[in-house]
Formats: C-alpha cells, structure tokens, sequence
C-alpha cells in the first residue's frame, strides 16, 4: 500500500507529548499499556519484567503491574504487581499482554499466561522459549472496583489453541471490544513458529466466556500482530502492527482497518502511525512502537498507547492525547 499522505490517520491528530507522559519501572522492561478509569483516576496495566531476564525473557518472567494516574495521559506511579493473576494453575508462571475495559458495572482485564510444562501444545519443542510460548492460552480478571485485586474468572482459560488448526500453536494478544453484536475478541496466533502471524475473531457469549471462533481461517492473510479492536461511528476499526511493511510503507509502522461486522475486513488499510514520537522538545525515531491501546470515552479515542524503546535496551509505554478531529 502505498501512503497518500505524510502523516497517517491517527499520526497527524496526536499532540506532541509531554516529558511525563510515560509509564516506566526502574531495572524492568515495561510494555504494552493499556488504561481504564474509575471515578475521577486513571488506571493503567502494563506487561513487566525484570531487565536481568534479557528482554527476550518476557516469555517466562513477564508480569502484570498496575499504576495510577490523575489523567489519561498521566504521569502514572507504580501501585503494585497483580499477582493476583497467578493465582491459576494455567498462568502461574507467566502473565502478559494485559487489555482492560469497563463493561456495564464491572471492569474486565484481559491477558495471556502460560507454563513450561509439558502438554499437547508443546510437545516436540525443546527450547524453554518456545514450550513456554506453545502453552500461551488467553484469561480474564474481574472486579467491581479497580482499587481491589481483580478475581481472574473461574472459565479460565478462555480461548485456548485449537490442535490441526491455522491457530494450533499458542493464542496471545487479545483485544476485546463490546459492540452491537455483544462481545469480540481478536487475537493472534499462526500455524507454526516463525511462520506469517494471523489474526483469528471469537465471539463471547459473556465477557467472561465462553468464547467461540467465529471462522475457520484468518481474517486477514497479512503478517500483522498486536491489534486493537474497536467500534466507533457505525463500523469495528482495528489498528494492526504492519510486521513487512507491505501495507504501511515500512516493517513495524501500523495501519487501520475498518469493518461493517467485525468478521469481514475487505476494505483497504490505511496507514495510521511509524515509529517516531512527537515530545514537546522535539522528535524521537525508535525501533519499537508497537501494542496500541486506546483510552475511549463517550465512544471517542481520547488517549493511544504504545510500546515504545529501542529494543534490547530499555522500553517503556508512551501516552500521546489526540486533538480535535479534522
């Protein structure tokens, strides 16, 4: 796809960013923010793990922290680690990937966990990475209130790995949206290690599950990871890490896609952002801007998230606020 303008979609909306408007832990790796509110406070649950684990060793040490904030934007302190999310046979070891939103009266966090023992998934594999990355299954925590621990729900897991299907592998990434046709979950998976990563849809006949694909093969054919999901203006929009660069012009920038039902995405893409970020005291090209979130209020995108660094060396999440739309 070629770029019909300098600037994409959400690129030319975002307000350069302030000098506190970050989320890091010191000695950690943090990565892929994603934020809620309650009352007048602003909760944001990051991905972490310590910088003596490499960053590689996310797929065996991550964690989930929780920080808080009075805006959006933030700045947002260290609260704690979610241990809570531990707490069940089939994330012990390792949590990760964390989306929260708020449906009707309770909130919801979503995220992948896994272990390195043996099962069905991993079978045949014999490096620790990859029979840790083979058991990845997707979960969720519940809660009235975000000022308490949230309870990860006894339907545990989720969605998990479907044996002799494209998504026979692991099931990471979730993005989970409520729309008018309940609620839908996009999450990536792929047929073998190191082969094009996918994108699969499940709908849930609650937030808490049970979850059922609702089609047999991807929904896109492209090599893309790290969507998300959501549903403004009459149509499901998802913004998606561009892994070739075949459909934003460069590997790793990001585009959008746009949906009538969320499971046909024909239209074409457009491109959305790279990998600069605007500060206020000028502009940053990174390696790594990736794990979009989005703080939406009132059905408007208010805040994007991202992953940002420079992979290995240090990471940490990026809150950029849009301006008016044009």
């Amino acid at each position: 796809m070629k770029r019909n303008q300098e600037n994409g979609i959400l690129e030319r909306r975002l307000l350069p960013a302030g000098s506190d408007q970050f989320f890091s832990l010191d000695g950690w790796f943090v990565w892929g923010g994603s934020v809620c509110r309650e009352g007048d406070r602003y909760y944001i649950f990051a991905s972490a793990w310590k910088k003596e684990y490499a960053f590689s060793g996310w797929v065996k040490h991550s964690t989930i922290i929780l920080g808080i904030g009075e805006r959006p934007e933030g700045p947002f302190r260290f609260v704690r680690e979610m241990t809570e999310l531990k707490t069940q046979h089939w994330s012990r070891e390792m949590v990760h990937n964390p989306t929260a939103l708020k449906i009707g009266e309770k909130y919801y966090l979503y995220y992948i966990g896994t272990t390195g023992e043996p099962s069905k998934w991993n079978e045949g594999q014999t490096a620790e990475a990859e029979i840790y990355r083979y058991n990845q299954k997707i979960g969720v925590a519940v809660g009235t209130t975000l000022k308490k621990p949230l309870i990860p729900s006894m339907n545990n897991p989720l969605l998990e790995p479907v044996e002799s299907s494209w998504d026979c592998t692991y099931v990471t990434n979730p993005s989970v949206v409520c729309g008018p046709d309940g609620i839908r979950m996009v999450y990536k998976s792929l047929m073998k290690d190191r082969s094009a990563m996918k994108l699969g849809i499940a709908q849930g006949d609650s937030p808490e599950g049970p979850f059922h694909r609702l089609t047999k093969a991807p929904i896109l054919d492209e090599n893309i990871e790290d969507p998300f999901l959501w549903y403004q203006d009459g149509a499901y929009r998802m913004i998606v890490k561009d892994m070739r660069g075949t459909l934003a012009g460069k590997p790793n920038e990001a585009v959008i896609y746009a949906s009538e039902d969320g499971v046909e995405w024909k239209n074409l893409p457009v491109y959305a952002y790279g990998t600069a970020i605007e500060w206020k005291t000028g502009t940053v090209i990174y390696s790594n801007v990736e794990r979009p979130q989005m703080y939406i209020e009132n059905g408007k995108p208010v805040c994007l998230y991202n992953a940002v660094g420079n992979v290995p060396e240090d990471t940490f999440n990026v809150a950029r606020r849009f301006g008016n739309e044009e």
